[in-house]
């Protein structure tokens, strides 16, 4: 695959990625916002009990229609009230699996976008690498051979080869790549 179908893979993974992080933090408002109503609604279930404790009481002494229209609306406002908190109860679950699952998919996202961005460093080490003459390779070879001979090891050749770059010049080199590669 080209350098350029990876990066378009990889750019995809990257907005995918970032589309799910909003979801999470969008299922986490609506957590956040169903919490915030409990308090309220726990007031209202008080309220309406103490209502419907009242009209109760009311029927018990009075016993006439009037009371027993109170207290079938005190009934039916504390039922109501009760019925709301056991919905936002479900709905307060129900938005921590979809939390979950979202997280879980987003863990999935990020390992697949990872890779596609090393695969895209891969590409063009590859494309690099190819552009090298093979008799550099060979004089390479050679100089490990060499340097054997002298009692030198693999690792103390290659640096003496390749002298890594200073950490000024590194992240420099590496903003040049990522511009011209469009590889972040």
């Amino acid at each position: 695959m080209s350098i350029e179908e990876l990066r378009q893979r990889y750019v995809e993974a990257k907005k995918a990625v970032g589309n799910c992080t909003k979801a999470i933090s969008d299922l986490q408002k609506k957590a956040d916002d169903l919490q915030e109503c409990l308090p309220e609604i726990n007031r209202e279930i008080e309220l309406a009990e103490k209502l419907k404790f009242e009209a109760l009481d009311s029927f018990a002494l009075k016993g006439d229609r009037l009371t027993e229209s109170e207290l079938k609306k005190a009934r039916v406002n504390y039922d109501e009230k009760l019925k709301t908190r056991a919905e936002t109860n479900e709905l307060i679950e129900a938005t921590g699996r979809a939390l979950k699952k979202k997280e879980a998919e987003l863990v999935r996202l990020n390992a697949a976008c990872d890779l596609l961005k090393r695969q895209c460093w891969q590409a063009v080490f590859d494309e690099i690498k190819s552009a090298i003459p093979s008799e550099v390779f060979e004089s390479v070879r050679r100089l490990q051979v060499i340097g054997s001979q002298c009692g030198q090891t693999r690792q103390w050749i290659l640096d003496s080869l390749f002298v890594n770059p200073a950490s000024m010049e590194h992240q420099g080199l590496c903003a040049e790549l990522v511009k011209k590669y469009q590889i972040e």
